[in-house]
Formats: structure tokens, sequence, C-alpha cells
């Protein structure tokens, strides 16, 4: 537990500057949420208010990427370069320094925030659990295309491909599903707080695979193709 405490401060420091800008921006992200709440009546002033907010809540979510960027990629599980590689630091304790990180310092303080303030998406506060899960399921995503690329850049290239992949991916599921009701049948909608909780357990399991087997192309075949096969088969119409 020492060495995974001193792991947990040494990012810190070395995170400090971007974290404080990226705590800032939650805290002044939420203020304006609840602001905008206000607001929504009043058609003079809630456009142009809300494309602000919007504008921010996407640099704090980007910002939010770029922190696990740098908390995962200063100890890479890419590649056989990595300096922990050469120091006596059990994979399980660095997992473990990262996913604490995570939890307490990332993860909380936006579930608090969104279950305080609410988000652009909700015209009321979601339960804390609801936002603990849906902050979880954001740090899960972005954790597992740190834990499969080296640095930000190429966080940044994978996120593009998954992005781009998903969209195509649900578009055509969505038209699937649009033929089948046609038929009289439909899938089973794995939607909301369900697709959270899919996404939390499936990409902590490949991070987890990632870091303990450092086999970075089976976990890119886990990630790419175990993932989206999965929530097909879960949301797919075939019953």
């Amino acid at each position: 537990m020492k060495l995974v405490l001193h792991i947990i401060r040494k990012d810190f420091r070395h995170l400090r500057f971007i974290f404080g800008t990226w705590c800032a921006l939650v805290i002044l992200t939420g203020a304006w949420n609840a602001h905008w709440g206000r607001l929504k009546e009043n058609p003079e002033y809630s456009h142009h208010f809300w494309s602000f907010v919007l504008e921010v809540a996407m640099v704090e979510l980007l910002l939010r990427a770029a922190v696990v960027s740098k908390l995962i990629h200063s100890d890479s599980a890419v590649g056989s370069t990595a300096f922990w590689l050469s120091r006596p630091i059990p994979k399980t304790n660095l997992l473990a320094s990262k996913a604490i990180f995570l939890a307490v310092l990332v993860v909380l303080p936006v579930a608090i925030v969104e279950s305080e303030f609410g988000t652009l998406l909700s015209d009321t506060p979601p339960q804390f659990l609801e936002a603990l899960l849906s902050s979880m399921a954001y740090i899960s995503v972005f954790t597992l295309m740190a834990a499969l690329t080296r640095n930000l850049v190429g966080m940044a290239t994978l996120a593009a491909i998954v992005f781009g992949a998903i969209w195509l991916f649900f578009s055509g599921l969505i038209l699937l599903n649009r033929w089948y009701s046609e038929h009289g049948r439909t899938g089973w909608d794995l939607s909301g707080e369900w697709l959270w909780l899919f996404l939390v357990v499936a990409c902590g399991a490949v991070t987890w695979h990632q870091y303990l087997t450092r086999r970075t192309g089976r976990s890119r075949v886990l990630a790419f193709f175990g993932i989206p096969i999965v929530i097909l088969v879960l949301s797919g119409p075939w019953f």
C-alpha cells in the first residue's frame, strides 16, 4: 500500500497544473449549468448561453481526457521501454495506483458536481449514483484508449477511429432495428444506466488485461471487436 500511495503522490505532483486547471473548469461548468437551468425560460439569452456552456463542457471533457492521458502515459503499458519494467513495481500496484487516482480525484468530483448542479442534457440534476456511473463510464473509455497507446497523439488518433466506428456501428444497428420493427420484432434496449454499467465493466476488464499481461495486440482485439460484438448481441433485434 505504501508503494501505491507513493505512485499516487508522484502522479499528483506530475499532473498538478493540468489537474488544477481541470478542477476549476469542472466547478465553473457546474455553476454555469445551474445558471443555464434558470435561463431556459428566457429565450432572449438562453440560446447564446447554451452554446457557450456547451463549448465549455466540451473543453472540460477534452481536458479530462488529457488528464487521463498524462496519468496513464506517464507509466505506459504499451511497448517495452517503460521505466517501471526495470523497477520493482508490481503490475497490480501500478494498476491500483492509477485506479485509485482516477476514482478519488477524477470520477468522484465530476459525479458530485453533476449531482448538485445537473448537466446540459437533463432538466434536473441526476441522482448521485447515476452521475457516478456516467462519470465512471467516461473515465473507463478514456483509460482504455490511453492504456492501448503510447502518448496523447496516439490516444487522439485511436479515439477518432473508435468514435467513427461507433457512429457507423450504431447507424447500422438503428437501420437494422427499424427493419426488424417493421416485421413486428424488437431487440433488447441496452440504453441509459445499463449501457454505462456495461462500458465500465467491459473497458475495465480490458484495461486490467492490458496492465497484467501487456499483450497489446490481444487487448486491442478485445476492445475493438469483443466489446462491439457484445453490445450488438445485447441490443440487436434478435428476439
